[in-house]
């Protein structure tokens, strides 16, 4: 039996009768995803909040920068009367060259971080709905598009070919 207290109660209890309405879940970001429930990054941001009020710290940084992806790194510090504890989570996100409407076209930073922040909450116990994955909704939301973005980065084999014939500008130069 899972012992996991379960976000989707009013309470955390485990009595049928506390059940979260659909409103409710809508305000909190929890959503439905292939019949698992998830919790979006801005709900796991104001649980953390409510949870430990004024003595949370959300930092992130980046960790490699380069034409294809960015990845992310994001820390929540707790200081409560346990003292500082500190929750890392990561995230790599690419671009997406081939559709100019995909929000990994301009925006991947923006989205490695937001991922990052939902995993270093996510780590710190806050916004984990059980019987459903460690991931935010917003990523799951994303798997698609991510995969989609990594595809258009990858060369298929007749590119590589037409590279390989191709004289390279110092080649032309001599």
């Amino acid at each position: 039996q899972n012992t996991w207290p379960d976000i989707t109660r009013r309470s955390y209890g485990h009595s049928g009768d506390d059940l979260m309405t659909q409103q409710e879940k809508d305000a909190k970001g929890i959503i439905n995803i292939r019949n698992n429930e998830y919790m979006k990054v801005s709900g796991r941001v104001l649980e953390i909040h409510a949870k430990y009020p004024d003595c949370v710290s959300i930092t992130s940084e980046i960790l490699d920068e380069n034409d294809s992806c960015r990845t992310v790194k994001s820390t929540v510090v707790v200081t409560d009367e346990k003292g500082d504890r500190e929750f890392s989570g990561h995230a790599r996100e690419y671009f997406d060259f081939d559709d100019r409407k995909s929000v990994n076209f301009a925006s991947a930073l923006e989205n490695a971080e937001t991922s990052a922040i939902g995993r270093a909450i996510g780590s710190a116990g806050v916004g984990i709905i059980p019987g459903s994955a460690f991931s935010s909704a917003n990523e799951m939301q994303r798997i698609e598009a991510r995969t989609k973005a990594r595809e258009s980065q990858i060369p298929t084999e007749t590119e590589d070919e037409e590279t390989e014939d191709e004289e390279t500008p110092i080649q032309k130069i001599r």
